[in-house]
């Protein structure tokens, strides 16, 4: 009878190790998908910042375009070819 309660009481204390052991683990794992979280957080603001840039560099393009389309017509001189390609022959 003491060998099984000794043999018992050996298996709490491994088993008390093993999931102590395994909580810490899981704490760890927990702090390094923070981490992870936040850069990931950080990488969607750059990125969302970086297309609004791109969006106002296009409207910015767009209204280079239209203002020269509009001084084309005015002057009725040649700016841009409406093909957007070189002017001349093939």
């Amino acid at each position: 009878m003491i060998i099984a309660i000794t043999i018992l009481s050996v298996f709490v204390v491994v088993m008390a190790i093993a999931l102590t052991a395994a909580i810490l683990h899981i704490v760890k794992i927990q702090k390094e998908l923070q981490e992870i979280a936040n850069i990931e957080e950080d990488q969607n603001a750059n990125l969302q910042n970086t297309l609004l840039y791109v969006r106002d560099l296009a409207l910015a393009i767009k209204d280079i375009q239209n203002y020269l389309t509009e001084y084309q017509s005015i002057n009725q001189k040649k700016i841009l070819n409406p093909f957007g390609g070189p002017i001349g022959e093939a």
